[in-house]
């Protein structure tokens, strides 16, 4: 179950704004006890989407991993380079992932 719950709040497959419309109705469909655990899956991609878009999760991962991305770059490309360099870089770096963060609206 701890994996289940554990894919359901990994999920990315609901991005697309028609597919997250369509989980809605068919939650809104089964009313059937039969049905309570699809129900429930449902229920919990949903209220997961609507996390996601709201806090901006997604989008502050992926400008984590950018950021990583790129020092990991700098620091390949420039073997040689200072400690007051490396340094340097890295503020550059984390200071242009907080810019990034700091412009993500709400639900966008």
């Amino acid at each position: 179950m701890a994996g289940l719950l554990k894919s359901i709040t990994d999920d990315k497959a609901l991005e697309n704004n028609m597919e997250l419309l369509q989980q809605i109705a068919l939650r809104a469909s089964l009313q059937d006890e039969g049905h309570s655990i699809y129900r429930m899956i449902a229920t919990a991609r949903i209220g997961n989407e609507l996390y996601q878009r709201v806090t901006g999760k997604r989008k502050i991962m992926e400008y984590k991993k950018q950021c990583i991305a790129n020092i990991t770059a700098f620091i390949q490309n420039n073997p040689k380079a200072s400690n007051n360099v490396l340094k340097q870089e890295v503020e550059n770096q984390i200071a242009i992932f907080a810019v990034n963060v700091s412009t993500i609206s709400v639900l966008g």
